[in-house]
């Protein structure tokens, strides 16, 4: 937008390359008082300008204080990226636990045939049921890579084509059992990254992991003690490089990315 507005010259060539339209972040943490009502009809601008290039979005809806005027304004904003969620390539989606079951994203199952890549942080809370299935990107066809935070949320929960992904992330994960039980899940898992506090006691849960597929495994970890028994019973016979490192133990919340 800030390119079309210097000249007439500047806004024809803005306006004619088509990928400079392709990629939209919209952070609700970061909204001013009347900034929403604007939103449908930039995104709209966006979307059209962008003709058929395949989309980047970055939606975070992390925003515990909106009105019920600005939840609204949000709502017919994701109604409008909705409309052209078959040119949707790749998701970073920021959301609160309790909006998961919202219909707007069950309309999105089945309507995101581009989707390669998907990033779904949340708040962490747990007073949603784990067990209850979200499964709007489980017909994703060429969905290959996908990323959570914090790692456990919706492991229970989500649904993926698991056979297609070849690398995943966990960030800010908890358990070490829960980060890498999913090469049980991912038969054709290429790369592995995950960030691990592990601050609990997972003696009677560690299992034997075999993958024939995992080329690169990164593990950033505080307790050494409790990732060694985790490494030490899996089977990597393809594996080409592993790296592991400590972090430091966050005092309070979770990071996110945006």
């Amino acid at each position: 937008m800030t390119l079309s507005a210097v000249c007439g010259r500047w806004r024809e060539l803005a306006i004619a390359i088509p990928s400079l339209w392709a990629s939209i972040e919209i952070d609700s943490v970061r909204w001013n008082e009347g900034e929403c009502q604007l939103l449908p009809h930039l995104t709209q601008i966006f979307l059209e300008r962008s003709k058929s290039v395949p989309l980047k979005l970055e939606l975070n809806f992390l925003r515990f204080d909106l009105d019920a005027e600005e939840w609204e304004d949000a709502k017919r904003m994701f109604e409008v990226l909705i409309q052209y969620s078959h040119r949707w390539y790749s998701l970073k989606l920021c959301i609160l636990r309790t909006g998961l079951d919202h219909h707007l994203y069950q309309y999105l199952r089945g309507r995101l045939p581009m989707l390669k890549h998907e990033s779904v942080d949340n708040d962490g809370r747990d007073d949603n049921d784990e067990t209850t299935p979200w499964d709007i990107f489980e017909l994703c066809l060429s969905l290959t890579s996908f990323s959570l935070q914090p790692g456990d949320s919706l492991t229970k929960g989500i649904v993926l084509p698991w056979h297609q992904i070849t690398s995943a992330t966990f960030e800010y994960s908890y358990s070490v059992h829960n980060a890498f039980d999913i090469l049980s899940r991912c038969p054709n898992l290429e790369w592995l990254y995950v960030e691990t506090m592990d601050d609990e006691d997972e003696s009677d849960r560690v299992h034997h992991l075999h993958s024939s597929t995992l080329r690169h495994l990164s593990v950033h970890a505080i307790s050494h003690t409790r990732l060694s028994r985790s490494i030490g019973n899996m089977t990597l016979p393809q594996v080409a490089s592993v790296e592991i490192s400590g972090v430091r133990e966050r005092a309070s919340g979770i990071r996110h990315g945006m």
